[in-house]
């Protein structure tokens, strides 16, 4: 619900550029690139990259700021400020569990959300 929500708000403002295919329901980037191709009687290579650590690094601070500045407030604005705040954890092997460690950065990754926020 809380992703439907903000996928609308984004699609409805235009917030994202139109030329962004990634992460947006039925444009994925190789539909992009091979309608191209396909449209111009072209070939289409394609090369996939998995950015090692991507949702490790992610500035939390710049995703909230953005979404302030986006307009996204109210119950979702705080509802995704507290889903990106204070993110901690820990490590299990077998019986043994680390301490818990606070991440500075990152996002969840897996989730719903994982990939709008």
């Amino acid at each position: 619900m809380v992703n439907r929500r903000l996928r609308i708000l984004l699609d409805e403002q235009e917030l994202l550029d139109h030329q962004q295919f990634a992460f947006r329901k039925g444009l994925g980037t190789g539909i992009h690139l091979v309608s191209d191709a396909i449209t111009n009687d072209l070939h289409a290579d394609i090369a996939m990259l998995d950015h090692a650590n991507a949702y490790n690094t992610v500035w939390r601070e710049g995703v909230l700021r953005q979404l302030h500045q986006w307009g996204v407030s109210g119950n979702l604005g705080c509802f995704l400020k507290q889903y990106l705040s204070d993110r901690c954890f820990r490590v299990d092997i077998g019986d043994k569990q680390s301490n818990l460690f606070r991440e500075a950065n990152g996002i969840p990754q897996g989730s719903a959300l994982a990939v709008t926020a």
